[in-house]
């Protein structure tokens, strides 16, 4: 019983992690989008979504 109540808490941390880490990537990408840097925005937001879908999944 013990157990899987701290494997369900390993989890949400888990969770939590990837969707902090995409929130980040999107606040990244929306500065480098905003100066003009396409390619590089478009990239954080590629592993803000990888990162989401992580959470998700």
């Amino acid at each position: 019983m013990i157990y899987s109540f701290l494997f369900i808490m390993n989890i949400n941390k888990q969770i939590e992690y990837w969707k902090s880490g995409s929130s980040f990537d999107i606040e990244t990408a929306e500065i480098l989008i905003d100066k003009g840097k396409y390619l590089h925005g478009l990239f954080f937001c590629h592993l803000a979504i990888e990162k989401i879908l992580k959470a998700i999944l």
